[in-house]
Parts: C-alpha cells; sequence; structure tokens
C-alpha cells in the first residue's frame, strides 16, 4: 500500500512501496531505493542483494533533478525518509543489513545521513551510482564502520573513512 509524505501541494509527494504489512522474523538484508533526481530501478540493484527480506522505494512519481527547492520540503522528505526506515525496522527486527541505492540532491543525501543512527540502526550500506561503471553500482560505503567496498576489486578494500 503507498503512502504519501505530505499533503503539501507546493512539491512532488513522496509515495512509499514495499514496507511489509506484517512483521518478518527471518534474519536477513533489505533493499531500500530512494529516487528522487532519477530513478534507481529494482532491475539494477538485484544482483547485489539477491534474496532481501524486504525491497522498499521511496520515490517522486517524476523524479527530476532540482526537485528540492526548500528547507522545509527537504525536511519533510528527511522525515520520510527516517520513518520509512523505523517502519522497515519496527516490523522486520532481525534485519541485518539495509542496502541504500540513493538518487537524489546531495542536500537531502546529507539530512537523510543524519537520520542513521550508528548505534540503534543496522549496518547501512550506501552505494554510489556512475553511467561509466560496470556494474553501475561498482563500489559502495558502509556508514557505520566507515569501509569502502569496490565490487570489482577481489576482496574489500581496507580503507576506513
Amino acid at each position: 500500500m503507498d503512502r504519501v509524505s505530505s499533503d503539501h501541494a507546493e512539491w512532488p509527494v513522496l509515495q512509499i512501496e514495499g514496507v511489509p504489512v506484517a512483521p518478518v522474523v527471518t534474519e536477513g538484508d533489505v533493499i531500500f531505493r530512494v529516487s528522487v533526481s532519477a530513478s534507481v530501478y529494482i532491475e539494477q540493484v538485484q544482483s547485489i542483494i539477491e534474496q532481501p527480506i524486504a525491497s522498499v522505494h521511496l520515490y517522486l512519481g517524476k523524479p527530476d533533478l532540482d526537485l528540492v527547492r526548500t528547507e522545509e520540503q527537504l525536511n519533510s522528505y528527511a522525515h520520510t525518509f527516517r520513518q520509512t526506515l523505523s517502519d522497515i525496522l519496527h516490523l522486520a527486527p532481525n534485519v541485518k543489513c539495509v542496502h541504500l541505492f540513493f538518487a537524489g540532491p546531495p542536500t537531502l543525501a546529507f539530512r537523510c545521513g543524519q537520520q542513521i543512527s550508528k548505534t540503534m540502526d543496522p549496518e547501512v550500506i550506501v552505494y554510489n551510482y556512475s553511467r561509466r561503471d560496470t556494474p553501475a553500482y561498482r563500489w559502495s560505503l558502509n556508514l557505520c564502520t566507515g569501509q569502502i567496498i569496490d565490487r570489482n576489486a577481489n576482496s574489500p578494500e581496507e580503507d576506513q573513512l
């Protein structure tokens, strides 16, 4: 069932799909896609997390560049991000890792990142998209440990931020 982030008429409304409607007791990973500036397609990420216990999509009906224009809108979207993450974790308490695929402006990425708790949330790995890379989501960053993971390397880099 889709939900909306705001009834505010001045900006596009975030839609949410894929949040479990009943408790999920299985231990595993979650795909969390955020499509604001561009669409993050499930086909692009399925090979990274092959059997997620949930696949959630927070999206605009028509994603585009420069759609986030006010601080109020930024705060509304960040609140919806946090609430969605909380809903996922409430209904799937055995989540080991959230794999975040984010297509949005840097200000929103930063604000959403502020909503993630290193002590209360499971590991969150955010993936970098590049049209020039193969695969397109070649590297990622574990927000809890600072580890950079390169999917083309023989083993994950030990670099810490």
